[in-house]
């Protein structure tokens, strides 16, 4: 079977409304690329759960590691489920993933 992917950056995933027109636009699943900060990691983790559960998408979200401008980015990548499971262990998410649409 063939999913549709939205795409967003980290930023994004703060404005629901953008995710509803991606839905209404038939995303079924939310791919963010990411550099959300290692302060905010809590943030970063409960708004992705918030945009899975408020559309039933899956979300693949990954997010940079190390130091960007003096600030420490938090990793943390994820695969959220539809049904607000995640799973930490971005190659273990994605192979689930992938194994579930082939």
């Amino acid at each position: 079977s063939e999913y549709k992917f939205g795409f967003c950056i980290c930023y994004d995933i703060r404005f629901p409304e953008l995710m509803r027109k991606l839905t209404y636009n038939g995303m079924e699943v939310l791919i963010v690329s990411a550099a959300w900060p290692e302060s905010r990691i809590d943030h970063w983790k409960k708004l992705l759960v918030a945009r899975a559960i408020e559309n039933q998408v899956f979300v693949i979200a990954v997010n940079a590691v190390g130091t960007q401008g003096g600030t420490k980015l938090g990793g943390n990548s994820l695969f959220i489920s539809i049904y607000s499971s995640k799973w930490s262990g971005f190659t273990l998410a994605l192979t689930i993933f992938i194994n579930s649409i082939i």
